[in-house]
């Protein structure tokens, strides 16, 4: 999830953060809770990525070996 996406995500339920001088107030709990989202989407999506590259180095070494020793 790009930036942009969170951001608009937020002004779609407050709108009035589309308005760059409008102050804002949150809850703690609210602030709290908005953070782990983000936090936990960007976990999941680096975690996603690490394992489709890991997959990858591993499909790279099985043809480099391959080709290596003619199997």
């Amino acid at each position: 999830m790009q930036f942009s996406d969170i951001w608009n995500r937020l002004c779609q339920k407050q709108e009035r953060l589309n308005d760059g001088d409008a102050e804002v107030t949150f809850k703690s709990e609210n602030l709290k809770k908005l953070l782990r989202q983000v936090y936990d989407q960007g976990e999941s999506a680096g975690r996603k990525a690490g394992e489709a590259k890991a997959a990858s180095n591993s499909q790279q070494y099985s043809d480099f070996f391959s080709s290596m020793f003619g199997q």
